[in-house]
């Protein structure tokens, strides 16, 4: 399971686009399976396993 937390530790080590497939990564070794962003609002809901989401 990963944390909001853990998600923006990774997030926070993005300096520019080229860093972007690293933050990929780094949500995939922790196990996010998927995301949706709620453009109106800014919202973000990450997925894992088991129906998990944060």
């Amino acid at each position: 399971m990963f944390t909001l937390e853990q998600i923006k530790q990774a997030h926070d080590k993005v300096q520019s686009g080229a860093d972007f497939s690293n933050y990929i990564q780094d949500l995939i070794n922790l196990g996010v399976k998927g995301y949706d962003t709620i453009v109106n609002d800014g919202r973000v809901a990450y997925y894992g396993s088991d129906d998990y989401s944060v």
